[in-house]
């Protein structure tokens, strides 16, 4: 199993056997709070859509992305362990198009806590519905965007 920053083990797994975003969001909140110092920081950019072109090589950004700024000695909000339930929760819907209950019921919380300082943006991210999404959400909260190197 992956390295997730902050993350133990039990939490990886309680975390992909979550069954609805409030669940999931209510267990992010939480785990926010006990994050150590600040800025607190969150890598944005596609999963699902755009991108690499597949889940697999997003993540693989992801992963690379956030061991680069953790070992610069940011606080990052690994979001990597909620996207096992995360996909089986969209891949259950019924309804086409983009699972925007994602981004409301869980993300929005998340980002209007105040506990996200800044939001860091892979390459492609324009590519992702989700990133663009958060893009426009920290312009509305004032929090603060950096756009990350190429070489992710």
């Amino acid at each position: 199993m992956d390295f997730h920053l902050h993350w133990t083990p039990a939490e990886v797994k309680l975390v992909a056997s979550m069954s609805s975003y409030t669940e999931m969001k209510k267990f992010a909140l939480n785990f926010l709070k006990r994050l150590p110092g600040t800025p607190v920081l969150q890598v944005c950019g596609p999963i699902s859509t755009g991108g690499r072109g597949s889940v697999q090589a997003n993540m693989e950004a992801f992963r690379e992305a956030i061991e680069w700024l953790s070992r610069q000695s940011k606080t990052v909000f690994d979001q990597r362990p909620f996207q096992i339930a995360m996909a089986r929760l969209v891949e259950a819907r019924t309804e086409p198009g983009y699972d925007h209950d994602l981004l409301n019921e869980f993300y929005l919380p998340v980002f209007e806590s105040g506990h996200i300082h800044e939001l860091h943006f892979l390459k492609g991210w324009q590519s992702s519905v989700g990133a663009r999404w958060e893009h426009e959400q920290a312009l509305r909260l004032d929090i603060a965007i950096v756009y990350l190197p190429e070489k992710f």
